[in-house]
């Protein structure tokens, strides 16, 4: 009985020492793999940071002559890191600080570097002495100051906040009075937000902030109608008034001097 016991013993020390021994080897590979991990990662780290500094490669697509160069100046032609590491969000502030750019777009490229691309504003407009306005009513500054001169823009003239609604009112007017032959050339809001709009022909219309657009369109209809043959006649149109406007005739070809009031049809 008691040898019995003791094969037994024997045997079960057996598949414990065998178990001690399966576990330890088990945990020895894992630390050798771990170990080799870590030397992998520390390896690639080392590498990535022996990269060189990425070069900025900027897309001339779309651009002008002048904006490609600007933009160019603003980010440099190298970053002040590798591909990898470089600080994209920092080079896209960069790019739109640039007045003239509406979008821009960096990327990572394992053969060229920093790849930028942007979007430049298309001005639709004038606004004042230095500035443009798109067609989302933005005002910029150009990058080249020649498009300030364009001469088949409309110059608006006013405080910036008010830009996107005097563009509308440029596009509606222009529109309106287009069958008249006449081009509109330059829309002005004072800070008491009246409105002072002139035409190509020297034709002056003032108009205060009270259904502006509704004025605007029912002179457009009188002046197509029953002002059409005094049209090259008048030279100031007021409609500042509740119930009709007041008209300023150029001098000598029509003899009235003073204000005479002309009253609404729709009146």
């Amino acid at each position: 009985m008691v040898a019995e016991q003791t094969t037994i013993t024997s045997h079960q020390s057996r598949r414990l020492t065998a178990r001690v021994g399966s576990h330890t080897l088990r945990q020895g590979l894992s630390l050798i793999v771990a170990l080799l991990l870590v030397a992998l990662v520390a390896l690639a780290v080392y590498r990535i940071q022996q990269l060189p500094n990425a070069p900025i490669v900027v897309n001339p697509t779309g651009l002008s002559a002048l904006q490609y160069h600007q933009l160019a100046d603003t980010l440099g032609t190298q970053a002040d890191n590798n591909v990898l590491q470089a600080d994209l969000p920092s080079y896209l502030a960069q790019a739109q600080t640039l007045d003239w750019v509406a979008q821009a777009d960096i990327r990572r490229d394992w053969q060229q570097g920093l790849q930028v691309h942007v979007v430049p504003r298309q001005a639709v407009a004038k606004f004042g002495s230095e500035h443009l306005v798109d067609a989302t009513g933005t005002v910029f500054a150009p990058a080249d100051s020649n498009d300030l001169n364009q001469p088949y823009w409309v110059r608006l003239q006013g405080e910036r906040e008010y830009a996107a609604a005097m563009l509308q009112q440029a596009k509606q007017v222009t529109d309106w009075y287009a069958p008249l032959g006449l081009r509109l050339q330059e829309v002005i809001v004072t800070p008491r937000l009246s409105w002072l709009l002139r035409f190509d022909n020297g034709l002056r219309v003032l108009v205060d902030n009270e259904r502006t657009t509704e004025k605007l369109y029912q002179l457009s209809i009188l002046l197509q109608n029953q002002l059409q043959p005094q049209l090259a006649k008048l030279q100031t149109i007021d409609l500042r008034y509740k119930n009709g406007m007041a008209v300023t005739w150029r001098q000598p070809d029509y003899a009235p001097t003073s204000e005479a009031a002309a009253k609404d049809s729709g009146k």
